[in-house]
Parts: structure tokens; sequence; C-alpha cells
């Protein structure tokens, strides 16, 4: 495998990085509507980048292939995630304004990870906001790498206990088998690909 590079992620890799979120999470089989997907996951990245302060891509000739962000209450946010806040409320308005129905599924995900931590939310000084790897990179170690980094962040910042959302449409054996534990699931109806089906959603801690 030829050298992977690991840095802080920059603006010209926020494009690529939309793209990870969409291909990763499969977006496209919730919503077919090109622009509304475009601004969903302009949205998502800006939530990310909102409540991030720690950051890190992976990164092959170039190409970026993974990405892992988290936040620890004990770090200080900066005009980046002021600045993201704002765009994330900006394209949030035009997906409720214009593009709402398109978006159901998407807020039947959302509305389930707020009722998985509703009786968990203050024992958790740190969370981890987004992590991805190409599916063609998956099993070479950047997975684990990136979440190592992570973890040693939240050990510098003393943080205590981390969450994470994930759902049975990810790896999410992979938490587990990095020390993640399983705390409380929720099954939930959406619509993918426009059929009626099932999906279980999962909050672990760490």
């Amino acid at each position: 495998m030829k050298k992977v590079i690991y840095r802080a992620i920059e603006k010209k890799d926020y494009l690529e990085v939309q793209n990870l979120i969409c291909i990763s999470f499969g977006l496209d089989s919730y919503v077919s509507d090109s622009k509304t997907l475009k601004l969903i996951t302009k949205q998502y990245l800006c939530s990310c980048l909102t409540e991030q302060t720690y950051n890190k891509v992976a990164e092959i000739d170039g190409k970026i292939i993974g990405v892992i962000m988290g936040a620890s209450d004990h770090a200080k946010h900066t005009v980046i995630n002021i600045l993201n806040a704002l765009k994330s409320l900006f394209y949030s308005l035009q997906i409720i304004l214009f593009h709402r129905k398109a978006c159901d599924s998407q807020g039947n995900i959302h509305k389930a990870y707020e009722e998985l931590i509703r009786d968990h939310r203050n024992q958790y000084d740190g969370v981890l906001t987004l992590f991805i790897v190409d599916k063609k990179f998956q099993g070479l170690g950047i997975g684990k790498e990136l979440l190592s980094g992570v973890q040693n962040y939240w050990n510098v910042k003393g943080t205590n206990s981390s969450y994470l959302y994930t759902d049975d449409t990810c790896n999410y054996g992979f938490y587990e088998h990095m020390r993640f534990t399983r705390v409380n699931e929720k099954k939930i109806d959406i619509l993918r690909n426009g059929d009626k089906t099932k999906m279980d959603v999962y909050l672990y801690e760490n």
C-alpha cells in the first residue's frame, strides 16, 4: 500500500469529504433529488465542523480516503466553528423551506439519536462526530489509526467518557473491537429507495 498521510482537514478537502459522506452513508438512497442531496451533504459536513475540536483526514496520492472528527468539552471552539454553525443554519433553512419532504428519513434518524442519548447526555464530555474510511481502503489499519488519534486527543484533554451514534448499515462491530460499548438502541421506520423499511440505530460509549 502507498504511504498514508494523516493531517488536519483543510477547506480544499471539503468537497471530497462531502462525497465520502454521501457514498459511505448511502444518502442517495434516502434522497433522489441531486440538489437536495447536495444541500444535505453540505449541511451535514458543516454541522460536524461546527461541533468538532479535533479532526484528521487520511490521504493517499492526494486523494482523501478517510476522515475523523471529534470534540472534547475541555477544548475551546474557534471562529471556524462559529462560521460553520452559520453555514449549517443557512443550509438547514433551505432544506426546511424547499426540500423538507425529501428529508423525512434523515429527520427520523436524528430524532432517534436525541431519544437514545436523552438519559445519558450528562455523563459524556466527548463525542465522535464523524468517522469514515473509504470502503476500498478498509481493513488496512487506517480506521484504527484515525480512531486512535482522537482517543489520544481525548486523553490529553482529560476527557473521561465519549459517545457516538451509528446504525446497522455501518460496521458497528469495529467500535466494539475498539472497546466501545453499546448502551442504547432503537428501531425506526425509514424510506429507502422509495420503500418503507426498518433501521436499527445505536448509541456507543467509550
